[in-house]
Protein backbone atom coordinates (compact mmCIF):
# COMPACT_ATOMS: atom_id res chain seq x y z
CA UNK A 1 0.00 0.00 0.00
CA UNK A 2 1.04 3.38 -0.56
CA UNK A 3 2.86 4.92 1.99
CA UNK A 4 3.35 1.87 4.08
CA UNK A 5 7.58 2.32 4.32
CA UNK A 6 10.41 4.40 3.71
CA UNK A 7 10.87 2.38 0.21
CA UNK A 8 7.98 4.12 -0.96
CA UNK A 9 8.94 7.75 -0.23
CA UNK A 10 8.26 9.85 -3.75
CA UNK A 11 5.34 7.33 -4.55
CA UNK A 12 1.74 8.57 -5.43
CA UNK A 13 -1.61 7.26 -6.39
CA UNK A 14 -3.09 7.50 -9.62
CA UNK A 15 -5.06 5.71 -11.77
CA UNK A 16 -3.23 2.89 -14.14
CA UNK A 17 -2.01 4.30 -17.44
CA UNK A 18 -3.26 1.27 -18.96
CA UNK A 19 -3.78 -2.88 -18.62
CA UNK A 20 -5.08 -4.41 -15.31
CA UNK A 21 -7.94 -3.17 -13.29
CA UNK A 22 -8.08 0.20 -15.58
CA UNK A 23 -10.06 1.86 -12.92
CA UNK A 24 -8.17 0.41 -9.63
CA UNK A 25 -5.48 2.98 -7.92
CA UNK A 26 -2.23 2.59 -9.20
CA UNK A 27 1.27 3.79 -7.12
CA UNK A 28 3.55 5.01 -9.34
CA UNK A 29 7.41 6.10 -8.37
CA UNK A 30 7.54 9.37 -9.68
CA UNK A 31 11.29 9.39 -10.29
CA UNK A 32 11.06 6.94 -12.71
CA UNK A 33 7.49 5.95 -13.93
CA UNK A 34 7.79 7.34 -17.93
CA UNK A 35 3.75 7.55 -17.69
CA UNK A 36 3.75 9.96 -14.30
CA UNK A 37 7.05 11.83 -13.94
CA UNK A 38 7.74 14.13 -11.70
CA UNK A 39 3.74 14.06 -11.35
CA UNK A 40 0.85 12.20 -11.81
CA UNK A 41 -0.22 11.78 -15.75
CA UNK A 42 2.68 13.70 -16.63
CA UNK A 43 4.08 11.34 -19.82
CA UNK A 44 7.50 11.14 -21.28
CA UNK A 45 5.93 9.50 -24.41
CA UNK A 46 7.02 6.85 -26.35
CA UNK A 47 10.19 5.87 -25.64
CA UNK A 48 11.00 7.85 -23.02
CA UNK A 49 13.01 7.64 -19.71
CA UNK A 50 12.15 9.22 -16.59
CA UNK A 51 15.39 10.02 -14.23
CA UNK A 52 15.01 11.72 -11.41
CA UNK A 53 11.10 13.18 -11.77
CA UNK A 54 12.51 14.28 -15.60
CA UNK A 55 11.81 13.27 -18.94
CA UNK A 56 14.98 12.54 -20.89
CA UNK A 57 16.84 10.22 -23.10
CA UNK A 58 14.24 9.35 -25.71
CA UNK A 59 15.66 6.28 -27.62
CA UNK A 60 14.94 5.80 -31.36
CA UNK A 61 15.14 3.76 -33.52
CA UNK A 62 17.20 4.08 -36.54
CA UNK A 63 16.31 6.83 -39.25
CA UNK A 64 14.42 8.92 -36.35
CA UNK A 65 15.80 11.27 -33.66
CA UNK A 66 14.49 12.47 -30.44
CA UNK A 67 11.63 15.29 -30.40
CA UNK A 68 11.30 16.26 -26.69
CA UNK A 69 9.15 19.04 -27.42
CA UNK A 70 6.16 16.33 -27.46
CA UNK A 71 8.21 13.38 -25.95
CA UNK A 72 8.26 11.30 -29.24
CA UNK A 73 10.43 9.95 -32.02
CA UNK A 74 10.19 12.00 -34.98
CA UNK A 75 12.10 11.18 -38.49
CA UNK A 76 15.96 12.36 -39.22
CA UNK A 77 15.92 15.43 -41.28
CA UNK A 78 12.52 16.84 -40.11
CA UNK A 79 12.31 19.11 -37.08
CA UNK A 80 10.95 19.55 -33.80
CA UNK A 81 10.77 22.32 -32.92
CA UNK A 82 11.25 26.22 -34.84
CA UNK A 83 14.46 26.80 -32.62
CA UNK A 84 16.10 24.26 -34.75
CA UNK A 85 15.46 25.69 -37.86
CA UNK A 86 18.73 27.03 -39.58
CA UNK A 87 17.15 29.63 -42.07
CA UNK A 88 16.29 33.16 -39.95
CA UNK A 89 12.40 33.31 -40.65
CA UNK A 90 11.42 29.51 -40.76
CA UNK A 91 9.15 28.19 -38.44
CA UNK A 92 8.31 24.61 -37.43
CA UNK A 93 4.85 23.80 -38.28
CA UNK A 94 4.61 20.42 -35.90
CA UNK A 95 7.07 17.94 -34.77
CA UNK A 96 8.08 16.03 -37.47
CA UNK A 97 7.79 18.45 -40.60
CA UNK A 98 10.38 20.80 -42.04
CA UNK A 99 10.97 24.37 -41.61
CA UNK A 100 9.09 26.23 -43.97
CA UNK A 101 9.02 30.19 -44.54
CA UNK A 102 5.77 31.68 -44.33
CA UNK A 103 3.73 31.93 -47.07
CA UNK A 104 4.71 34.21 -50.08
CA UNK A 105 8.27 33.86 -48.80
CA UNK A 106 10.85 31.59 -49.91
CA UNK A 107 13.95 30.59 -48.14
CA UNK A 108 17.50 32.07 -49.70
CA UNK A 109 20.59 30.33 -49.07
CA UNK A 110 22.58 33.31 -49.74
CA UNK A 111 21.97 35.23 -46.51
CA UNK A 112 20.25 32.25 -45.02
CA UNK A 113 16.80 33.80 -44.46
CA UNK A 114 13.54 34.61 -45.70
CA UNK A 115 12.96 36.46 -48.32
CA UNK A 116 9.60 38.01 -50.40
CA UNK A 117 8.78 35.60 -53.64
CA UNK A 118 9.99 37.54 -56.60
CA UNK A 119 12.80 38.74 -55.09
CA UNK A 120 16.52 37.86 -55.42
CA UNK A 121 18.54 35.84 -53.93
CA UNK A 122 21.88 35.34 -55.82
CA UNK A 123 22.53 36.88 -59.57
CA UNK A 124 21.34 33.74 -61.14
CA UNK A 125 17.77 34.65 -60.27
CA UNK A 126 18.10 37.48 -62.26
CA UNK A 127 19.70 35.98 -65.53
CA UNK A 128 17.17 33.15 -66.09
CA UNK A 129 15.56 32.79 -69.56
CA UNK A 130 18.06 34.55 -71.96
CA UNK A 131 18.47 37.16 -70.14
CA UNK A 132 22.05 38.64 -69.05
CA UNK A 133 23.55 41.71 -67.11
CA UNK A 134 21.96 41.85 -64.13
CA UNK A 135 22.74 41.36 -60.43
CA UNK A 136 21.75 41.06 -57.09
CA UNK A 137 22.37 43.78 -55.18
CA UNK A 138 21.39 42.31 -51.67
CA UNK A 139 18.99 38.89 -51.22
CA UNK A 140 15.20 40.42 -50.92
CA UNK A 141 15.35 43.12 -53.78
CA UNK A 142 14.95 43.21 -57.30
CA UNK A 143 17.35 42.28 -59.40
CA UNK A 144 19.33 45.56 -61.23
CA UNK A 145 20.46 45.85 -64.55
CA UNK A 146 24.22 46.40 -64.94
CA UNK A 147 24.42 47.27 -68.25
CA UNK A 148 25.78 50.76 -69.51
CA UNK A 149 25.01 53.54 -72.57
CA UNK A 150 22.21 55.08 -74.18
CA UNK A 151 18.96 53.09 -74.11
CA UNK A 152 20.79 49.96 -72.68
CA UNK A 153 18.29 47.42 -71.19
CA UNK A 154 18.22 43.45 -69.56
CA UNK A 155 14.40 43.38 -69.15
CA UNK A 156 11.82 46.05 -70.92
CA UNK A 157 10.79 47.52 -67.63
CA UNK A 158 14.20 48.48 -67.11
CA UNK A 159 13.25 50.88 -70.84
CA UNK A 160 12.30 54.57 -69.64
CA UNK A 161 8.93 55.90 -71.62
CA UNK A 162 9.18 57.35 -74.43
CA UNK A 163 6.81 59.30 -76.55
CA UNK A 164 3.60 57.34 -77.98
CA UNK A 165 5.26 54.06 -76.72
CA UNK A 166 2.31 51.44 -75.44
CA UNK A 167 4.86 48.68 -76.00
CA UNK A 168 8.49 48.17 -75.30
CA UNK A 169 11.23 45.26 -76.08
CA UNK A 170 14.66 44.62 -74.88
CA UNK A 171 16.21 43.12 -78.24
CA UNK A 172 20.65 42.69 -78.25
CA UNK A 173 20.65 44.54 -74.72
CA UNK A 174 18.99 47.57 -75.95
CA UNK A 175 15.53 49.29 -75.71
CA UNK A 176 13.15 49.25 -78.67
CA UNK A 177 9.68 50.09 -79.59
CA UNK A 178 7.22 47.31 -79.92
CA UNK A 179 3.98 49.04 -80.28
CA UNK A 180 2.94 52.53 -80.84
CA UNK A 181 0.06 54.40 -79.85
CA UNK A 182 -1.95 57.44 -80.82
CA UNK A 183 -1.75 55.74 -84.63
CA UNK A 184 2.11 56.85 -84.21
CA UNK A 185 4.61 55.23 -85.94
CA UNK A 186 8.65 54.95 -85.07
CA UNK A 187 9.79 55.30 -88.82
CA UNK A 188 13.76 56.31 -87.49
CA UNK A 189 14.04 53.27 -85.40
CA UNK A 190 15.39 55.59 -82.30
CA UNK A 191 13.88 54.19 -78.73
CA UNK A 192 14.91 57.76 -77.33
CA UNK A 193 12.58 59.62 -79.72
CA UNK A 194 9.82 57.10 -79.30
CA UNK A 195 7.06 56.79 -81.58
CA UNK A 196 7.86 60.36 -83.36
CA UNK A 197 5.81 60.42 -86.09
CA UNK A 198 2.24 61.09 -85.62
CA UNK A 199 -0.87 61.93 -87.79
CA UNK A 200 -1.90 65.55 -88.23
CA UNK A 201 -4.91 67.59 -87.51
CA UNK A 202 -6.81 67.56 -90.44
CA UNK A 203 -9.62 65.61 -91.11
CA UNK A 204 -8.68 62.08 -91.75
CA UNK A 205 -12.10 61.04 -93.76
CA UNK A 206 -14.16 62.13 -96.07
CA UNK A 207 -17.29 62.85 -94.08
CA UNK A 208 -15.46 65.15 -91.88
CA UNK A 209 -13.24 67.04 -94.25
CA UNK A 210 -11.50 69.78 -93.50
CA UNK A 211 -13.42 72.95 -94.56
CA UNK A 212 -11.36 75.31 -96.79
CA UNK A 213 -12.30 78.88 -96.64
CA UNK A 214 -14.00 80.71 -99.34
CA UNK A 215 -11.59 81.51 -102.68
CA UNK A 216 -11.45 84.83 -104.33
CA UNK A 217 -9.82 84.87 -107.35
CA UNK A 218 -6.30 85.73 -107.92
CA UNK A 219 -6.12 85.69 -103.98
CA UNK A 220 -3.01 84.38 -102.56
CA UNK A 221 -3.47 80.40 -102.69
CA UNK A 222 -4.37 78.79 -98.70
CA UNK A 223 -2.34 76.53 -97.70
CA UNK A 224 -1.99 73.47 -95.42
CA UNK A 225 0.34 71.21 -93.91
CA UNK A 226 0.38 67.73 -92.77
CA UNK A 227 1.97 64.30 -92.62
CA UNK A 228 1.14 60.68 -92.64
CA UNK A 229 3.37 57.86 -91.05
CA UNK A 230 0.72 55.09 -92.31
CA UNK A 231 0.62 53.64 -95.50
CA UNK A 232 -2.99 53.50 -95.91
CA UNK A 233 -3.56 56.86 -93.65
CA UNK A 234 -5.46 59.66 -95.44
CA UNK A 235 -6.41 63.72 -95.51
CA UNK A 236 -9.56 64.60 -96.59
CA UNK A 237 -9.85 68.36 -97.79
CA UNK A 238 -13.09 70.36 -99.06
CA UNK A 239 -13.46 73.42 -101.22
CA UNK A 240 -15.62 75.59 -103.40
CA UNK A 241 -15.03 77.04 -106.39
CA UNK A 242 -16.96 80.19 -107.34
CA UNK A 243 -14.98 82.24 -110.02
CA UNK A 244 -15.39 80.07 -113.27
CA UNK A 245 -17.29 83.58 -114.74
CA UNK A 246 -14.01 85.28 -114.23
CA UNK A 247 -11.85 84.84 -117.57
CA UNK A 248 -8.77 85.24 -115.02
CA UNK A 249 -10.51 81.98 -112.77
CA UNK A 250 -7.74 79.42 -112.42
CA UNK A 251 -7.97 76.76 -110.07
CA UNK A 252 -5.08 75.28 -108.98
CA UNK A 253 -3.80 72.28 -106.33
CA UNK A 254 -0.69 71.13 -105.63
CA UNK A 255 1.21 69.44 -103.80
CA UNK A 256 4.23 71.81 -103.14
CA UNK A 257 6.18 69.55 -100.51
CA UNK A 258 7.71 67.26 -101.39
CA UNK A 259 8.30 67.26 -104.81
CA UNK A 260 9.45 63.43 -105.18
CA UNK A 261 6.16 62.19 -105.93
CA UNK A 262 5.82 60.68 -101.91
CA UNK A 263 2.28 62.20 -101.66
CA UNK A 264 -0.31 62.47 -103.99
CA UNK A 265 -4.12 63.45 -104.27
CA UNK A 266 -7.56 63.12 -105.80
CA UNK A 267 -9.84 65.18 -106.77
CA UNK A 268 -13.63 64.07 -106.01
CA UNK A 269 -16.67 65.60 -106.81
CA UNK A 270 -20.48 65.52 -105.96
CA UNK A 271 -21.57 63.52 -103.17
CA UNK A 272 -18.68 62.37 -100.55
CA UNK A 273 -16.88 60.01 -101.43
CA UNK A 274 -18.03 60.19 -104.80
CA UNK A 275 -16.14 59.97 -108.27
CA UNK A 276 -12.82 61.46 -109.18
CA UNK A 277 -13.16 64.62 -111.49
CA UNK A 278 -12.43 64.64 -114.85
CA UNK A 279 -11.75 67.92 -117.04
CA UNK A 280 -14.10 67.29 -120.24
CA UNK A 281 -13.35 70.88 -121.44
CA UNK A 282 -10.35 70.25 -122.44
CA UNK A 283 -10.72 67.38 -123.93
CA UNK A 284 -8.79 65.55 -120.84
CA UNK A 285 -11.63 62.66 -119.92
CA UNK A 286 -8.80 61.22 -117.31
CA UNK A 287 -9.70 61.16 -114.07
CA UNK A 288 -7.89 63.25 -111.29
CA UNK A 289 -6.65 60.66 -109.62
CA UNK A 290 -3.11 60.27 -108.06
CA UNK A 291 -2.08 63.78 -109.05
CA UNK A 292 0.41 66.23 -107.42
CA UNK A 293 -1.10 68.89 -109.58
CA UNK A 294 -4.60 69.82 -110.56
CA UNK A 295 -5.45 73.07 -112.42
CA UNK A 296 -8.67 74.39 -114.68
CA UNK A 297 -8.11 77.97 -115.56
CA UNK A 298 -8.79 79.86 -119.18
CA UNK A 299 -6.39 80.11 -122.25
CA UNK A 300 -6.64 80.31 -125.88
CA UNK A 301 -7.21 79.56 -128.50
CA UNK A 302 -9.49 76.56 -127.16
CA UNK A 303 -11.74 78.69 -125.67
CA UNK A 304 -10.96 81.89 -126.46
CA UNK A 305 -10.23 83.83 -123.54
CA UNK A 306 -12.41 86.84 -124.54
CA UNK A 307 -16.16 86.99 -123.70
CA UNK A 308 -16.95 88.86 -126.33
CA UNK A 309 -15.60 86.32 -128.83
CA UNK A 310 -18.57 84.65 -130.29
CA UNK A 311 -16.59 81.37 -130.06
CA UNK A 312 -16.42 81.79 -126.20
CA UNK A 313 -17.59 78.56 -123.97
CA UNK A 314 -17.37 79.79 -120.55
CA UNK A 315 -15.76 77.12 -118.18
CA UNK A 316 -18.48 74.61 -116.22
CA UNK A 317 -18.94 75.47 -112.48
CA UNK A 318 -16.61 73.56 -110.78
CA UNK A 319 -18.46 73.83 -107.24
CA UNK A 320 -17.35 71.81 -104.10
CA UNK A 321 -15.09 68.91 -104.80
CA UNK A 322 -13.22 67.21 -102.04
CA UNK A 323 -9.78 66.57 -102.03
CA UNK A 324 -8.07 63.72 -100.91
CA UNK A 325 -4.50 63.19 -99.85
CA UNK A 326 -2.50 59.81 -99.26
CA UNK A 327 0.60 57.95 -99.44
CA UNK A 328 1.44 57.28 -103.43
CA UNK A 329 0.90 53.72 -104.19
CA UNK A 330 -0.04 53.27 -100.29
CA UNK A 331 3.68 52.86 -99.74
CA UNK A 332 5.05 52.54 -95.99
CA UNK A 333 6.58 55.58 -94.78
CA UNK A 334 10.57 55.15 -94.40
CA UNK A 335 10.51 59.12 -92.91
CA UNK A 336 8.25 61.27 -91.57
CA UNK A 337 8.32 64.02 -94.30
CA UNK A 338 5.23 66.37 -94.43
CA UNK A 339 3.49 67.46 -97.42
CA UNK A 340 1.99 71.28 -97.94
CA UNK A 341 -0.92 71.24 -100.30
CA UNK A 342 -1.70 74.97 -102.25
CA UNK A 343 -5.43 75.34 -102.53
CA UNK A 344 -6.23 78.83 -104.89
CA UNK A 345 -8.54 80.32 -107.59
Amino acid sequence: PAGSDAGDAGRDAGASPGGGDGGAPYCANLNNDPGNCGTCGNSCGMNGNCVNGMCSGLSCPGGQKPCFANGSCIPSGSCCQSGECTVTGEVCPSPGSTCQCPAGETACTANMACITMGTCCTATDCNQGGVTGQACPTPGQACKCTLTGTDACCVPSDCPSASNVTKTSCTSSACKVATCGNSCADLDGKYSNGCECCPDTNAHACSSATKVAALTVGAPAQTFKGQIPNATGEDWFTVTFSGEGNTAFHALVALTQPTAGEYVFDIVQGACPGATLTCPTTGDTSSSSGDTTWEVSYSGPNPPADPANPSFAAIPPVGTVFIRVYRASHAAATACDPYTLSISE
